[in-house]
């Protein structure tokens, strides 16, 4: 069974909208975190954290494949292998080391004691690198939609 280019892309790009909305809401979940981490740890919002640092790289991995599928179907915009390359690289920069620290930083959130300062630290931590990786990807995201010539 094969696949049209427009199917694969729509996997594709709903594969990346997931993404972004996890890394967007748990950047929300972060700073909720930060602020009441003098008062107590909202252990829900941080398994929703360490949720998204699991289910990241999953992601990234299956965008990786469609965007792979989509080079590999022969339509895509002739010339513009920097967006190719470039996906590439950045979603492996991104999301490997991003998963990483972000699983680490929310573990280490959760096992921290309410008040302390090592809750801000790491509540902290965790909104930069969501933060980073949120905006890299909506780089590369905007950056694919207009070599694909959707953005004009």
């Amino acid at each position: 069974m094969t696949m049209s280019y427009d199917t694969i892309e729509l996997i594709h790009a709903t594969l990346v909208f997931l993404w972004i909305s996890a890394l967007f809401l748990t950047v929300i979940f972060a700073v909720i975190s930060w602020v009441q981490a003098s008062k107590s740890l909202p252990t829900d919002g941080m398994a929703i954290v360490r949720f998204t640092a699991l289910i990241s790289a999953t992601l990234a991995t299956v965008v990786l494949m469609t965007g792979l599928m989509l080079y590999a179907t022969g339509k895509w915009p002739t010339g513009d292998g920097f967006a190719l390359v470039s996906g590439i690289i950045l979603l492996l920069l991104v999301t490997i080391p991003g998963s990483l620290l972000l699983y680490s930083a929310a573990r280490k959130l959760l096992s921290a004691e309410v008040g302390s300062p090592e809750v801000t630290k790491y509540a902290r931590r965790v909104v930069m690198i969501c933060g980073v990786q949120f905006l890299l990807i909506l780089m590369a995201t905007l950056r694919g939609l207009h070599a694909a010539g959707h953005l004009g």
